[in-house]
């Protein structure tokens, strides 16, 4: 099969450029061409473009061959920039070579010809390959520094042979309290507590090899020498030939303190004096406290789900409970008293602070019932 070959042929005798399309044809190529001798249409085809290769002469009534080559480095264009001419002469040709030129053919040899336009279209076609190489590694690489700096966590890559790191981001200067510049090349044991950097590499390492994604929890140092607890997620990549780390840790410093909140409260409610009991909106339970069962005789297993109008012994005055709705479900705290009635069948009577539980939204989405025992018997009582 004959190879497409668009060719511009810069020479200013016409039998001498349908000798090079002979030639080229004899070599396998079919080939679609344009004969200009001026420097004017000369830059104006360069200009139109979609050339594979350009052929030139040295001499020319009106322009020379290192001008048409001056031209042609001008145009920006990354193609075979052959001379074929019977005067150019070996130093100038070296000249012209050093000048920009990709090879030259001597009009009385053009058999030479065509090798050398196979090779010179291999090496244009091979450095073509190359750029796009560059530029696509260019584009993932600006890729990558985006996402990588866009990251909420702090971000280490680490060469997993020698634990050196060799990239992170600004998260990670925020978390060590340290200037990227003195974190690139320090090893991953400088994350770390002097007493606490093995059992910490050993964790990374152990968490990149895990088939869990729930990662490992540690706790990273400071430049002021205080520990911030982490959660750290690692994974294994390959890049450039290089066995790497991808070390992502958050700041759990926050977490801790609201789990610890949380710890507290829960305690306190679960140890409070005070009967608690939670409802979602439509009134059904979904949390009771110890104190609640103790004083109701039912347990939380009983009380979930169930309406507080278990408790309903039929003495409050209806009044009461419209009242009661009225103001929570309008997002007010209501104070009151219901006589109530025990599992056993015992009637009590109960001083309550209900309220509204109110999200960022400003929707109701839960209702909290606080409850104390009132013994009406007791001279004084409200």
């Amino acid at each position: 099969m004959s190879i497409p070959l668009q060719v511009l042929i810069a020479e200013d005798n016409e039998e001498d450029a349908l000798l090079l399309l002979r030639e080229l044809r004899k070599g396998g190529y079919d080939t679609t061409s344009e004969r200009v001798e001026t420097p004017e249409d000369f830059r104006a085809a360069l200009l139109r473009g979609g050339w594979d290769i350009v052929l030139c002469d040295y001499t020319f009534p009106r322009f020379s061959g290192s001008e048409a080559l001056k031209i042609f480095k001008e145009s920006g264009q990354d193609l075979p920039f052959i001379f074929v001419s019977g005067t150019i002469g070996e130093e100038s040709a070296v000249e012209a070579m050093k000048a920009g030129a990709h090879d030259y053919v001597i009009k009385s040899r053009l058999s030479r010809l065509c090798p050398a336009v196979e090779r010179e279209l291999r090496e244009a076609a091979d450095r073509r390959a190359g750029r796009e190489a560059e530029e696509s590694m260019r584009s993932s690489e600006n890729k990558y520094r985006h996402l990588f700096e866009a990251m909420s966590d702090a971000a280490f890559v680490i060469e997993e042979q020698s634990g050196r790191i060799i990239d992170t981001n600004a998260q990670a200067e925020i978390l060590l309290g340290r200037p990227r510049e003195n974190i690139l090349g320090s090893n991953q044991s400088f994350l770390f507590a002097p007493e606490f950097a093995p059992g910490g590499i050993a964790a990374l390492r152990d968490a990149a090899g895990s088939d869990q994604t729930g990662g490992c929890e540690l706790e990273v140092i400071r430049s002021d020498g205080k520990t911030v607890p982490v959660h750290a997620s690692v994974s294994r990549l390959e890049l450039y030939g290089r066995h790497l780390l991808l070390a992502l840790l958050r700041d759990i410093s926050d977490r801790n303190r609201m789990d610890e909140q949380l710890r507290q409260l829960s305690q306190a409610v679960e140890q409070s004096p005070v009967s608690i009991a939670i409802t979602n909106p439509e009134g059904k339970i979904t949390y009771v406290n110890p104190r609640f069962s103790a004083l109701t005789g039912y347990t939380l297993e009983e009380a979930l789900g169930k309406n507080p109008r278990i408790l309903k012994s039929g003495e409050t005055p209806p009044e009461t409970y419209r009242e009661m709705w009225a103001t929570i479900t309008s997002g007010k705290e209501w104070r009151g008293r219901f006589h109530n009635r025990r599992k056993n069948g015992e009637l009590f009577w109960e001083s309550a602070l209900i309220s509204p539980i109110i999200n960022k939204a400003g929707k109701i989405t839960h209702y909290l019932a606080v409850e104390v025992d009132v013994d009406e018997s007791r001279p004084g009582t409200s």
